[in-house]
């Protein structure tokens, strides 16, 4: 459950983030955003290996059950 509270959350504010425009930056006609797709895949990238490296520090850091 928390896992996909955490994945949820992450890409949410991910998302959010993407959609933000760089500051100082003129939106060129043509474009929603003044991201360009590259960096916005750079986002989305680095957004991922982060849950991923949060995902294995979460199972690492987990106690484990005693029965």
């Amino acid at each position: 459950m928390k896992y996909g509270l955490l994945f949820f959350f992450s890409f949410l504010s991910l998302w959010l983030m993407a959609q933000q425009d760089s500051l100082g930056r003129e939106i060129e006609p043509g474009m929603e955003t003044s991201f360009e797709n590259y960096e916005v895949l750079i986002i989305a990238v680095l957004g991922l290996l982060l849950l991923i490296g949060l995902r294995f520090w979460f199972r690492r850091t987990r106690k484990h059950k005693v029965d």
